[in-house]
């Protein structure tokens, strides 16, 4: 049947070619995109996997900036103890020459004094973003995240703080008190320099109970200490376990350095003193050698070995710790390249096969074209019926 109001050739040609279209369009956005896979409407559950490995790569950036940050940190590190070993080496060499009768020792100490102010200094340079793995400002473990497992938690290649400083030990100079014998209710003590954890050994204290006149000196080992409130917790109950008059006797950190001894019982206790015991730098041998006698140039020998072996121990956990860095960043590297290639895989198109397709709707559309301009042209030739 022949109809003015239904071109039947005409429907089906529109189809054909609002298909063909419709699939030139999803082929000109792969183009531009280069993805097959953009968006969850094209394939689900392909990109919700392509999803899942992009917030991994994202993750595995972000460890290596952490790699990086901590490589960088250590190449310092072991610069300056290489550095240091060097130096150490000319101290032994001048040691040794002190051990000679017609040598001028004074020289030799002057110039020896020089090289261990020069390791000091190398030691205090040796910060990297305002950490320092070798001049004991830190505690515990430096971590530098590596990688994460399964449920989240950090991976993290620990290197051990250590102190390299040529720092002698000090005892009863690190604090101070502001108070004389007399009798009070409370007594201030300043630290003589801020309180960091592992730095002070213990701090002792000297009371006298008035009445009596009986004195009692305690030291009590505050070098867990966190901070000074943690000192103070520590000295207030040793105090009070003394009992008696000491039982209500308070410690407090009241200011920034600053300690509190307080006699709840006001005229019952006097303080009489406080001092501390600082721990001395891991090269504090240094700072006592004093080859200006023969005795002195012996005796330094024997310290420079072992400044020398300390060193080197130091410089090798350093460096092993460095080398596993490295190796995991290049893993890191490895991983990320191969995340890459898989997620390409997943959701980047062929443009090759593209541009084929492209090429083939195109010459679909224009056949279309003439197929809807011939299937119009049918209902035109109706009309020569009605001449």
């Amino acid at each position: 049947m022949t109809s003015i109001n239904t071109n039947a050739s005409a429907i089906n040609a529109l189809s054909i070619l609002r298909d063909t279209n419709k699939s030139m369009m999803e082929t000109q956005q792969r183009i531009s995109t280069g993805l097959k896979v953009s968006s969850s409407k094209d394939n689900a559950s392909t990109f919700s996997i392509a999803q899942g490995i992009r917030s991994d790569m994202k993750a595995f950036g972000a460890i290596k900036d952490s790699l990086a940050l901590g490589q960088a940190t250590l190449s310092v590190a072991t610069a300056a103890t290489k550095t240091m070993s060097s130096l150490a080496d000319e101290i032994r060499a001048k040691i040794v020459s002190a051990q000679g009768d017609n040598v001028d020792r004074n020289v030799i100490q002057d110039d020896i004094n020089q090289l261990v102010a020069q390791i000091d200094s190398q030691v205090s340079a040796a910060e990297f973003n305002g950490a320092n793995l070798i001049d004991g400002s830190g505690s515990g473990n430096f971590n530098v995240m590596s990688g994460f497992k399964d449920d989240g938690s950090a991976q993290n290649i620990s290197v051990a703080y250590t102190d390299l400083s040529a720092r002698a030990g000090l005892n009863n100079s690190i604090a101070f008190d502001q108070f004389g014998p007399d009798t009070q209710d409370s007594a201030n003590v300043m630290l003589s320099k801020d309180y960091a954890t592992g730095q002070f050994d213990s701090m002792s204290y000297t009371v006298v109970d008035v009445a009596s006149g009986n004195e009692t000196t305690r030291t009590v080992d505050i070098s867990g200490a966190a901070n000074l409130a943690a000192v103070a917790t520590a000295l207030q109950t040793d105090l009070q376990g003394l009992g008696g008059v000491y039982a209500n006797s308070t410690v407090s950190a009241t200011g920034e350095g600053q300690l509190t001894f307080g006699d709840a019982d006001a005229g019952t206790v006097n303080f009489r003193g406080v001092a501390a015991a600082a721990t001395g730098g891991g090269l504090a041998d240094l700072a006592a050698i004093d080859v200006s006698t023969q005795a002195g140039a012996a005796s330094a020998l024997t310290s420079i070995d072992s400044v020398i072996t300390t060193i080197k121990s130091a410089d090798a956990s350093l460096g092993s710790a460095q080398k596993r860095m490295d190796l995991q960043a290049d893993f890191m590297n490895s991983l990320v390249d191969s995340l890459k290639q898989g997620l390409s895989s997943l959701v980047d198109a062929d443009m090759t096969e593209e541009s084929v397709k492209l090429s083939q709707y195109q010459a679909k559309q224009q056949l279309g074209v003439q197929a809807m301009s011939i299937a119009n042209q049918n209902t035109s030739s109706i009309l020569s019926l009605f001449r």
